[in-house]
């Protein structure tokens, strides 16, 4: 996992955020395809903490594109993000890709298409 914050963590600004890049592997540990994602915080202190994502998993045969308002993401945090959309086998893809944090360089990705 590859992530940077321009801001600071530990008091985030409105407008900071938050790039990952991921190797996304399946439920045996072979590599699957990668991730990549995008987010910005949207709404600080005295409010909870939250970022807005545009996410993507790109698969050898195609992608899916999800996004959506989440806590910031730390250990057991659970967040819940729409899918948008997709390209390829995934162009008609709707449902839910649902993200729960690990640990700080681990994530698991569970996508429920309809």
């Amino acid at each position: 996992m590859q992530q940077t914050f321009t801001g600071d963590l530990a008091q985030p600004q409105l407008g900071d955020q938050l790039i990952t890049t991921v190797v996304l592997r399946d439920e045996e540990g072979e590599d699957a395809g990668t991730g990549a994602g995008a987010c910005a915080i949207v709404s600080v202190p005295p409010l909870a903490i939250r970022v807005q994502c545009l996410l993507t998993a790109v698969f050898a045969n195609g992608q899916i594109i999800f996004g959506g308002v989440a806590p910031l993401p730390a250990v057991d945090v659970v967040a819940q993000f729409g899918i948008l959309g997709g390209t390829d086998a995934f162009r008609k893809a709707r449902g839910e890709a649902i993200l729960t944090v690990l640990s700080p360089t681990l994530q698991d990705a569970v996508f429920d298409l309809d």
